[in-house]
């Protein structure tokens, strides 16, 4: 087991650089080729590949892909474009977005474990950013930036559900999302069922999640209005049933 955290280079946190933690909890840090700054993990597959993001010379972000054995390379279908984010499955499925200078539009892309790619459009056809996050199965979630950022889910037919609550940034191989809306956390069931989570402290602000197979959620929140990293609390709540 593997796990990816982001972590601070320099105590003003300019510089960002990838940390991967093993289970014995050794940890590498990874801060790119020459040229790359900022470089950031974003996920890592059960075989030990991580997928990232990282800004070239000319500060444009790009996507990249770290294999078991430490070799860092660009990801090649979206080598030339601006790269929003990137997350990967526990199978090698890659999920993303990206900025299409030729549409003047943010896209999605999805590619599977074979190479074959897919890229697509939000819910609304807005054109504008959205996170993903994928899993084993090829079914996505994620929100796009409107007015009330609204969460979505998308089959691998291609079919949207939008969601009514938060923001939504995690799905397991159930098709269980978790997202968090404000000061709580939520998951909710491939039938549509919602489990609110409240955090452990009043007036928390709840800022990422992830859900895992067994349902175990996992978070940071932070007590103040404006957070910053170096600000933030871990939460786990398990088992959500």
């Amino acid at each position: 087991f593997r796990s990816v955290v982001w972590a601070f280079n320099g105590s003003c946190c300019i510089t960002l650089v990838g940390c991967l933690r093993a289970k014995d909890g050794t940890i590498t840090t990874v801060s790119g080729l020459e040229g790359w700054h900022n470089t950031q993990l974003r996920s890592i597959d059960a075989k030990g590949t991580a997928v990232g993001v990282y800004e070239d010379a000319g500060g444009i972000q790009r996507a990249f892909v770290r294999s078991p054995e430490g070799i860092l390379t660009q990801f090649a279908p979206l080598a030339n474009v601006l790269t929003v984010d990137i997350t990967s499955s526990g199978n090698g499925t890659i999920a993303g977005s990206y900025y299409d200078p030729d549409s003047d539009q943010y896209l999605g892309f999805l590619q599977n474990a074979d190479g074959s790619l897919t890229t697509f459009g939000d819910p609304e056809h807005t054109g504008d950013f959205f996170h993903v996050a994928v899993n084993d199965n090829g079914w996505i979630t994620g929100w796009y930036q409107i007015s009330r950022q609204p969460g979505f889910i998308r089959r691998p037919s291609g079919k949207f559900t939008i969601l009514k609550r938060g923001v939504s940034n995690s799905i397991n191989s159930s098709e269980a999302v978790s997202g968090f809306q404000s000061k709580s956390a939520f998951v909710r069931s491939k039938n549509g069922e919602i489990m609110e989570v409240h955090m452990p402290v009043d007036k928390s602000f709840v800022e990422w999640t992830v859900l895992n197979d067994s349902r175990v959620l996992a978070g940071t929140f932070c007590e103040k209005d404006v957070c910053r990293f170096q600000e933030d609390d871990g939460f786990v709540a398990y088992p959500l049933q």
